[in-house]
């Protein structure tokens, strides 16, 4: 069986952003994540948890955009 594309799960996350769809994002995210969420204020809010996030996400006061993933970066762990 093939290894999985690492670049995978964003990419779904970002074709469920630009199809506006809360269930595709839901889906590539984990309960357990931790994300840095740029606020009001210029500052980031640590995020915890997929619902927190997704909370976040769409409460988004923004125009309809869509995002297209032309290339890619691995960044290594260390």
């Amino acid at each position: 069986m093939p290894d999985r594309d690492p670049t995978s799960p964003l990419r779904e996350l970002i074709e469920g952003c630009s199809a506006q769809s809360e269930d595709r994002m839901r889906a590539v995210l984990g309960d357990q994540m931790t994300a840095y969420v740029t606020n009001a204020e210029g500052g980031v809010d640590r995020v915890h948890g997929r619902d927190a996030y997704l909370q976040r996400l769409l409460a988004l006061k923004a125009p309809v955009f869509t995002v297209e993933v032309t290339q890619s970066v691995a960044v290594s762990s260390d």
